[in-house]
């Protein structure tokens, strides 16, 4: 993601709308070398996360090309080896024009949920 979409926002201003709305956990299954990987996503309520599954499987057969490189193709790769690699960065994704987040791992998705319940918490403090 280029610095532009810092400068602009858009990040927090998909959280806020994620905030305002509420959010649902989803799970969508796609095919990696002939493996069905799980991808555990957060959105707001109303996501159609099956919807969404061409688009993750576009990502994961390396059909389709972002303005920023997001690694997807390359971690799922690493995680189906024989080596057990388990991603330390990229390991979540946010597609903050459609309010979605996702990871490989559960447990990531549920210390995201408890994340954002801190952020939107700060968020929600009055300012000194």
């Amino acid at each position: 993601m280029d610095n532009a979409h810092y400068e602009s926002d858009d990040q927090a201003k998909s959280l806020k709308r994620i905030f305002a709305r509420g959010h649902e956990l989803g799970l969508v299954e796609i095919a990696f070398r002939s493996r069905a990987m799980s991808v555990f996503m957060l959105a707001a309520v109303g996501f159609h996360f099956h919807e969404y599954k061409p688009f993750l499987q576009a990502l994961a057969d390396n059909r389709l090309r972002l303005e920023e490189d997001i690694s997807f193709n390359d971690v799922l790769e690493r995680t189906t080896s024989d080596t057990g690699f388990k991603p330390k960065h990229s390991d979540i994704w946010f597609d903050f024009r459609n309010d979605v987040l996702w990871t490989l791992d559960s447990a990531k998705r549920d210390e995201l949920v408890t994340r954002l319940a801190v952020i939107k918490q700060k968020w929600a403090a009055p300012k000194p």
